[in-house]
């Protein structure tokens, strides 16, 4: 399949992303009276006026039911289905001070165009072209030149008057016939930096709109990751690390060990899966793009896991500095034009430093993204104790949270609020004025100001920087020595395992042995014994023999010729003698063939032996060596021996397995986490010893990200690895990074981590993904899925437009789900089953919830593989144990609403509250409207939460309420809610440790999954 289709499909589906409006946030503009640009208004200094015209004030629902007229396919409403809500329009146009738009100021909503082509039959690729015509269309009718035939830079139109208005009503009327109510207009004035260009409203339409369309041109080769995550093939050989417990173990390996760790509290080590993950990430990307999904279901580390992925690239990145050497970061420098009088100076980055270490997190999810920007800097994640003097930059990074901050780690970028909002505090100070206004204070301390301030001791910090270099080198040797003795110890294990039960072999071979030559030793003697006996019988005869010689008759020939008397006398006597004789002379010669066998026997048993107890020796001296390498890591670098991979590691049932932390101990966490702090001093002189390119690298940055300045795409990676280099991390939700990356270069970001990444559409990614090296795809699509709001059916014929299988539906897949199917390593769930799924490096160790939240869940959801890694403490009462409050009911309307329930839930809380519980509350319902009577209620509550289950993901509070709804008569509603388990599994792990249930019990109890909840609960 060419992946260009699927782009193709998934750019049709986008173009029927309906834009948010808010007419509360604007004004009316009441026909024929005054613009707000005609009025002559202040503005702060350094600031100027904006206005965006919006044209039409539609409901969502009046256009999804346009949607469902237009399509050929039949679209059905479901009986659970929650109302569209919400407020959308047709165009905007924003207008600078002067009320006069530019060339870029239009944009139609896709929908208008995606609902004209969709009642005609069209092939959707005509709404890119017609897009295209409606900006020609609009440059006519403002009177404005088109770019390539102006000589201007972006050509502006008169000032907007009522007639340009009134034309525009009638422009859009021809583009939806459909809609035959008023089409109103409305204005939002805003102040905006002097200097800031003017832009178009991109967001009105998708935000993965303009991506997918720049993708799916025949100019855009797509990159290796991007064509990964695109393709219909999956890994030949894939590694089931819950079937496995070898595969498990090969990713545990210390030689995969990173040496770098956040430094987060030294008791603590990264639980045997995460260790895994992290290890198998590094081991996989490091040299090389690709993509690795990580499945992490509720409360198993997925942020810890990712913040020594961080830490690692950091330690990196300050490996490459050292061999470059800080005088040898940048090289020649670019001057760009700001404004008509005033140019920049932007110094090039070493090309080693470039599209390599920059780390940008994503997510769909916002609560996500702010979680991993607000925590890196925060002093209470790091270990104070074992780390007191921890500071990066930590003056100008005080204000980034509410909290006391030890280091500028991250910032987030994504929108146009918190990009200003970041310059502001990092780059730019500000303090209030008398009038509560925004005024810049020079003397105020800025990391600008300070980089002019080091730029005089560059020499100084040239040598800190040769100091900490030496000193960095020192820690990563221990950590090489270390990991030298952990990686020849576990390397061992195999040959250790051999030698054991060849040592006892070889014992039982050598005590058999033992026994044999004993036998044969004491046959022997035995048979010596005799022989001697034998021997001195046959002396006695052979004497007698002699005697009788002499007792021969004289003239013996005579006496033997005639048989005499005396001779046949001596003849029998000699006779009998002589048999006797060669009688014991035969017994005596075969004794001593006899014994001269069993002498050979004997020698060869001992030859064995001999050998077998060489080699035994060999196997002892081994155990010995492997014994001083376990001990060494035991005594020497505090390691437990619960913790050391070994014959007791090995046979181990996989859940005590999952709860270890191989190769742990707080004297290797400090070890790794001074590696990581010290990486950062590293970065932390270099950019002392280059303040002045810093300086003017980072304000060029700044001015380009703020929309002031223009800059190649050269020089604009450039500037993105010298942020980068400052602050390792920017976060961004998935919907700005287009606006924060607006150059589709390949691999321009070094690392994409997406966290939540089952709750994001599978389209809302590929632009980041082309534009990143290695991408980590962190979520649980056992969790929250992606939210898609046009009809189902929609999704369908768009996709058989495109021959493009349903496994790329957003309605069935997630970014999880496709970055999981392209991972070597995972674990099948479901096996078996319908339901059978390859994820991503499963997670398993569950530190969050008290029981039976954890017991459900995982049964539900995680065929039992999740271990439980706390213990449940009753150190509150709470209002009981969890439990379900069944409320018999029935409500107004079909809103899923049930008065009873909601005054349960009131009762409840106040009950909660009159125990003397203090801490935060969350209200769960599967259902919107429910969610909003429950935030109705408890709109002057601080502590008390209400909203969806969408609301809550990647959150935890110690108490949570989950409010059922459904009017008893709405039977689809609770079949909807329990076709699959992710509703229930989120409610019920987002409580830490009491979960309250209230709603009808016998009619939620006959469904899916809460029939087990009734059993438990």
């Amino acid at each position: 399949m060419n992946p260009k289709n699927i782009l193709q499909f998934w750019r049709d589906v986008e173009i029927f992303n309906l834009p948010d409006f808010d007419p509360k946030k604007t004004t009316l503009l009441e026909k024929n009276t005054p613009f707000p640009w005609e009025m002559k208004k202040k503005n702060e200094e350094n600031k100027k006026w904006r206005y965006t015209i919006t044209f039409g004030n539609i409901p969502k629902a009046s256009i999804i039911e346009e949607i469902k007229n237009s399509s050929s396919k039949n679209i059905e409403k479901k009986q659970w289905e929650e109302p569209i809500t919400g407020e959308s329009c047709f165009s905007v146009l924003t207008l600078d001070e002067n009320g006069q738009p530019d060339a870029k100021s239009y944009t139609l909503a896709s929908f208008v165009l995606g609902l004209k082509a969709l009642s005609k039959n069209n092939n959707m690729a005509i709404v890119h072209t017609d897009l295209q015509k409606v900006t020609d269309e609009y440059l006519e009718r403002y009177n404005i030149a088109k770019l390539f035939e102006s000589k201007e830079e972006n050509p502006k139109g008169e000032t907007i008057s009522w007639a340009y208005i009134n034309k525009e009503i009638q422009y859009l009327k021809t583009l939806n016939s459909w809609y035959s109510d008023e089409i109103k207009v409305y204005c939002s004035e805003y102040e905006v930096n002097k200097n800031s260009q003017q832009e178009a409203t991109t967001f009105l339409n998708s935000f993965y709109l303009d991506d997918l369309n720049r993708l799916i041109e025949d100019k855009t080769q797509l990159s290796l990751t991007l064509q990964k995550f695109l393709s219909s093939e999956t890994p030949s050989q894939k590694y089931d690390l819950i079937e496995t417990k070898t595969d498990l173990f090969a990713t545990i390996n210390p030689k995969k060990m990173t040496e770098g760790r956040w430094p987060s509290e030294l008791k603590y080590g990264l639980c045997t899966a995460q260790l895994g993950a992290v290890n198998t990430i590094f081991s996989e990307l490091s040299d090389k793009s690709g993509m690795q999904g990580v499945n992490g279901p509720p409360g198993t580390g997925k942020t810890t896991l990712l913040l020594d992925v961080i830490a690692q690239i950091v330690v990196n990145r300050a490996k490459t500095i050292i061999n470059i050497g800080a005088e040898n970061i940048f090289g020649k420098y670019n001057q760009i034009n700001i404004n008509d009088s005033k140019f920049i100076s932007i110094y090039e980055l070493n090309t080693n430093l470039q599209k390599n270490f920059g780390i940008v997190v994503a997510s769909n999810n916002n609560s996500a993204v702010e979680n991993i920007s607000k925590e890196l800097p925060q002093r209470k994640k790091i270990d104070t104790k074992a780390f007191p003097n921890a500071d990066y930059f930590s003056e100008y990074a005080k204000d980034f949270t509410n909290e006391e901050n030890w280091g500028i780690l991250a910032a987030a970028l994504g929108n146009s609020e918190n990009k200003n909002k970041f310059y502001n505090l990092f780059w730019k100070s500000f303090t209030k004025d008398k009038n509560d206004k925004s005024i810049i204070d020079k003397s105020q301390s800025n990391f600008y100001n300070y980089l002019q301030e080091n730029q005089e001791l560059q020499e100084q910090h040239q040598k800190e920087f040769e100091l900490t270099k030496k000193q960095f080198l020192t820690l990563l040797h221990k950590f090489n020595s270390f990991k030298k003795t952990a990686v020849d110890f576990h390397n061992k294990y195999e040959e250790f395992s051999k030698n054991k039960s060849r040592k006892e072999e070889l014992e039982k071979v050598n005590n058999g042995l033992i026994n044999d030559i004993k036998f044969l030793s004491e046959k022997i003697t035995k048979l010596k014994t005799t022989n001697e006996q034998t021997e001195k019988e046959r002396d006695a005869l052979k004497t007698l023999i002699e005697t009788l010689n002499d007792r021969k008759p004289l003239f013996f020939f005579f006496h033997k010729l005639f048989s005499t008397q005396s001779f046949v006398k001596w003849s029998n006597e000699a006779s009998d003698i002589i048999e006797q004789f060669n009688d014991i002379s035969s017994k005596i010669t075969h004794f001593h063939k006899e014994i001269k066998e069993y002498e050979k026997q004997q020698n060869d048993l001992e030859d064995i032996k001999e050998n077998n107890d060489y080699q035994l020796n060999i196997i002892r001296e081994f155990e010995n060596k492997y014994n001083e390498l376990k001990n060494q890591l035991i005594n020497e670098y505090g390691v437990e021996e619960k913790n050391i991979f070994d014959e007791n590691f090995i046979v181990k049932d996989l859940k005590e397995i999952h709860l270890l932390s191989p190769y742990h101990s707080e004297k290797v966490a400090k070890l790794r986490s001074e590696i990581f702090l010290k990486a950062l001093d590293i970065h932390k002189y270099t950019i002392l010893a280059n303040a002045k390119n810093f300086r003017n690298n980072l304000d060029a940055f700044f001015q380009m990200i703020l929309g002031s300045a223009k800059v190649s795409e050269e020089l604009t990676i450039t500037l993105w690895d010298s942020f980068f280099f400052c602050i390792p991390v920017v976060s961004t939700s998935l919907a700005s990074a287009s606006r924060l990356f607006p150059n589709m270069i390949e691999n321009q970001i070094g690392w994409l981590l997406i966290d939540e990444a089952g709750q994001a559409t599978p389209q809302s990614a590929v632009g980041l993904i082309q534009r990143s090296k290695r991408c980590v795809i962190v979520g649980d699509p056992l969790q929250v899925e992606p939210v898609v709001t046009i009809p189902e059916a929609l999704v369908e014929k768009l996709r058989e437009n495109h021959n493009v299988s349903n496994i790329w539906s957003p309605y069935l897949t997630s970014v999880q789900q496709l970055a999981d199917r392209i991972s070597k390593y995972g674990t099948l769930m479901g096996k078996d089953s319908e339901e059978e799924i390859w994820t991503g490096f499963p997670l398993r160790t569950h530190r969050r919830c008290f029981n039976p939240m954890f017991d459900i869940a995982n049964t539900i959801a995680y065929n039992n593989q999740m271990v439980k890694g706390t213990e449940d403490k009753n150190e509150h009462e709470y209002i009981g144990v969890s439990c379900w409050f069944d409320i018999q009911g029935e409500g107004m309307g079909d809103n899923q609403v049930i008065p009873n329930e909601i005054e349960c839930l009131k009762d409840k809380i106040k009950e909660l509250k009159g125990n003397g519980y203090q801490g935060e509350i969350y209200v769960i319902s599967p259902f919107k409207a429910v969610a909003d009577q429950c935030r109705k209620e408890f709109l002057k509550e601080a502590n008390v939460s209400c909203g969806t289950i969408h609301t809550f993901q990647g959150k935890e509070a110690d108490v949570v309420f989950l409010v059922l709804g459904s009017q008893p008569q709405s039977e689809g509603s609770r079949k909807w809610a329990s076709s699959k388990p992710n509703m229930l599994n989120v409610a019920l792990t987002r409580a830490k440790k009491r979960c309250y249930v209230i709603g009808n019990k016998e009619l939620w109890g006959k469904h899916p999954y809460f029939n087990l909840m009734a059993e438990k609960i």
